[in-house]
């Protein structure tokens, strides 16, 4: 047997592993495999279809073979193909908007762009001059403009830049220069990723630091094959450079680019030296700009997120390698890159004659900066709720894992193993966006994590049960509300948490309760208003005016234009009328 075809029966294989990986993860008790359990929160009918796609596909693959091979690369071109893919997958973004909104800060991000007093650049100071243009400037002129609400703008930019997620990926898999079987099986692999659920709404940098490792990707393999892209993969990483300082992780892959050419490409004089040497400029010269920003931010932001609390107490290695870390990162990896385990499977199984190609070095230089922030970046949340953080670094392993997948799809008659490919790729990033759109069941997801098992972070379980309670509380859910933020408090005792305890315990009529919750938050801290507000109103149900007063002279020390003064000094002014 041909190494090619032993590659294809691996690749085979390792699908059918994956598949049956997801199986027993939506089989399972508790959230040991969270980031392959998502069959089990979804509606049964769809989870069937998806993976039971998947498997079929992988059960009729050896047999199905298509007809006579063309290169990729041969086949007619034009911009058909790519701007169907592009409306399609903009179309499927935008028909599944994340109305969980579990993701990140998703809530503080959407009510910076609705609160027009709120500057962005005093909220988020790291902000980089195009994140604070493509996320605050431009949504808000439309939104003066047009009335258009900031979930509307944020899902709009999301499904534009979907449409160009599709182009790209066009891009990556046509350069590859495959069979044309094969090549599609890699455009699938691409195509479907689960970081398509930050353009659904989600309104932060990661979304277009994610799109931009994979037009990265694509320039870089132009620039392996034929010498071509170089200039592309320097404006693309100039555009990284210029939204956040996580765009420093594509320098690599421009530096290895620029030295490729250079060794392979290079012809004297003319266009293609002028272009050398554009490429090599541009981003040295941003750099030059955006570096003071970037240091600051590291210095005061990024210290918490790779020094944090644990690494200080445990120390460095055993808090990064934890074992509970290391679960909560194989868990993230399968969830931002479903096909990441194909990685090492067939790079051992191809050897190194194919990881050390071009193509592989510079996937390689775009995918270990990102392995590198994925082992020391500590997200606040935990990386279940800030798995954005890590979305580029899921497309680079998407991209590693697609080539290689390619290069075993060379061998003839492997038209159904790439079909498979495809649908591997498929079932989970749909039943992705599908749960993303679904809050009950978002939501229910969320819970699960939290009751475990197994047993999560401190930190994590409060900032994820004061979620719930929020969730619960906008949909007029008093008692889950209230039980929630027990939760929370039990985990973190926040004031904030408190007070808004209170409010849920006021709304299902406990004033008793509420008001020992507010004069809590403000025992913690004295200078919270919501707290003071809180007591002001539980008191006067009660008709407790010595706390009512005591809560009035605090609201006028903080804020003594309140509108809500008039009337506790109103109703002050009545008990005292009232009395003999």
């Amino acid at each position: 047997m041909s190494e090619s075809r032993l590659a294809a029966r691996v690749l085979w294989g390792t699908l059918v592993g994956l598949l049956v990986l997801h199986v027993v993860a939506g089989l399972l008790p508790g959230m040991w495999l969270w980031g392959a359990n998502l069959p089990r929160f979804l509606p049964l009918p769809l989870a069937l279809l998806l993976w039971g796609m998947w498997g079929a596909v992988l059960l009729v693959a050896p047999a199905l073979h298509g007809g006579p091979e063309v290169r990729a690369a041969d086949a007619p071109s034009g911009m058909v193909r790519p701007l169907l893919i592009a409306i399609g997958i903009a179309a499927l973004c935008w028909s599944l908007p994340d109305r969980t909104q579990f993701t990140g800060d998703f809530y503080l991000r959407e009510g910076a762009v609705a609160t027009a007093n709120a500057s962005p650049r005093e909220l988020f100071p790291q902000a980089l001059p195009l994140d604070v243009w493509i996320h605050y400037d431009v949504p808000r002129w439309l939104i003066a403009k047009l009335g258009l609400t900031a979930n509307f703008v944020g899902r709009l930019a999301g499904a534009k830049e979907a449409a160009l997620w599709g182009i790209f990926a066009w891009v990556f898999a046509r350069g590859l220069a495959l069979p044309a079987s094969a090549m599609f099986g890699v455009l699938g692999a691409v195509l479907f990723s689960p970081v398509l659920g930050l353009f659904t709404g989600y309104s932060k940098a990661f979304t277009e630091l994610s799109l931009l490792v994979l037009a990265a990707g694509a320039a870089a393999m132009h620039v392996a094959r034929n010498g071509r892209g170089l200039v592309t993969l320097a404006v693309v990483t100039t555009l990284a450079l210029l939204i956040h300082r996580s765009g420093l992780t594509l320098l690599p892959v421009w530096l290895v680019g620029c030295v490729m050419w250079a060794r392979h490409w290079r012809r004297p004089g003319g266009q293609r030296l002028l272009g050398f040497w554009i490429a090599g400029l541009l981003p040295i010269a941003t750099l030059a700009l955006t570096l003071p920003t970037m240091i600051k931010a590291m210095q005061v932001i990024d210290a918490t997120h790779l020094m944090p609390a644990e690494v200080r107490r445990a120390g460095f290695l055993a808090a990064t390698f934890a074992p509970a870390r290391m679960r909560d990162l194989g868990n993230l990896v399968l969830l931002v890159a479903p096909l990441a385990p194909l990685i090492p499977v067939l790079a051992v199984g191809m050897g190194r004659p194919v990881v050390g190609k071009r193509e592989g070095v510079l996937l390689g230089a775009l995918r270990l900066p990102q392995l590198a922030l994925l082992l020391l970046v500590h997200p606040l949340q935990g990386p279940f709720r800030d798995w954005d953080v890590f979305a580029p670094a899921g497309v680079s392993l998407t991209l590693f894992a697609a080539w290689l997948a390619g290069e075993a799809l060379r061998a003839p008659k492997t038209a159904g193993v790439a079909l498979a490919l495809a649908c591997a790729a498929a079932a989970p990033t749909i039943g992705w966006l599908t749960l993303l759109s679904q809050p009950a069941r978002g939501v229910a997801r969320v819970e699960a994590r939290l009751v475990g098992p197994p047993v999560v972070d401190a930190n994590e379980a409060a900032v994820g049960w004061n979620y719930v309670a929020f969730v619960n509380f906008r949909d007029q859910r008093w008692d889950q509300a209230a039980n929630a933020w027990q939760h929370a408090v039990a985990y973190a005792p926040n004031p904030r948490y408190f007070t808004q305890w209170g409010m849920a315990e006021t709304m299902r009529g406990d004033h008793h309760r509420a008001q020992r919750l507010y004069l809590r938050s403000v025992e913690l801290s004295p200078d919270l208003l919501l707290g003071w507000l809180g007591v002001a109103a539980s008191s006067s149900w009660l008709g407790d005016t010595a706390q009512c007063r005591i809560a009035a002279s605090n609201i006028r020390r903080l804020d003594p234009g309140n509108p809500q003064l008039g009337q506790i000094d109103e109703y002050l002014g009545r008990s005292r009328a009232r009395k003999p």
